[in-house]
């Protein structure tokens, strides 16, 4: 155990839930910090010689905790913006990337990182932005093919999966992703009303939004062989 604690162990994290569960923890912080280290790899899944479906108690636990907390005005705020007004909606995420790509193109990212400014956001954000790659342009952001025709004899025809962020702030990846499946043999369509994958919902417990970005994307992409870079 690298934490060197048994409430961050999967074993320890299962009998957290169980205990909050039966009542004889109600301190929820107890719970949160041990859940909240947690990747959610669910590796231990295939390690496990009983078969416990570790993901589905995490999961599961992250809601009732959402549930049952009261997040402080700022924390709510951030939340709702971004998983109401943000991730799910392609024109503020466009507005994002294109944002980004200004704050970068006027050297503002300079000023900022000079004056030490970006240690002081919260959530990490300071962090994230130091390996950010370069920001795509406006026009070049606008170019983006629905569908990207097999260089050479087709193989497969299969939807690629842009994701939300990834397309955002890793949209060379996708790209380079996309021409990678065309030499493969692939003809790729680019599903025009696909959303969020809905993961970074799930990972902070906003299960019933999660599933419904889940039914958009099933509308969306329909019956066809689906690839994701994310």
């Amino acid at each position: 155990m690298s934490m060197g604690k048994e409430t961050h162990y999967p074993r320890g994290r299962i009998n957290l839930v169980k205990m909050l569960g039966e009542g004889k923890i109600t301190d929820l912080s107890i719970v949160e910090e041990p859940l909240n280290l947690c990747l959610g790899c669910r590796a231990c899944e295939t390690a496990c010689p009983t078969g416990v479906e570790y993901g589905s108690i995490l999961e599961s636990a992250r809601a009732a905790l959402v549930k049952r907390k009261n997040f402080s005005f700022p924390v709510r705020l951030v939340r709702n913006t971004m998983f109401k007004k943000g991730f799910p909606i392609k024109n503020m995420m466009r507005f994002t990337g294109n944002s980004y790509w200004l704050y970068e193109k006027t050297e503002l990212q300079k000023v900022m990182r000079k004056s030490n400014a970006l240690k002081k956001l919260p959530f990490h954000l300071g962090e994230f932005e130091a390996i950010m790659p370069k920001a795509v342009s406006p026009k070049h952001r606008s170019h983006f093919s629905s569908f990207v025709k097999v260089k050479g004899e087709r193989k497969y025809t299969i939807v690629f999966f842009t994701g939300c962020i990834m397309d955002v702030m890793f949209r060379r990846i996708n790209e380079l992703s996309i021409q990678l499946l065309a030499e493969a043999g692939c003809d790729i369509y680019i599903a025009e009303k696909q959303t969020c994958c809905g993961a970074l919902y799930a990972h902070s417990g906003e299960m019933d939004d999660a599933k419904e970005l889940a039914k958009k994307n099933i509308t969306a992409f329909g019956l066809f062989s689906i690839l994701a870079n994310c």
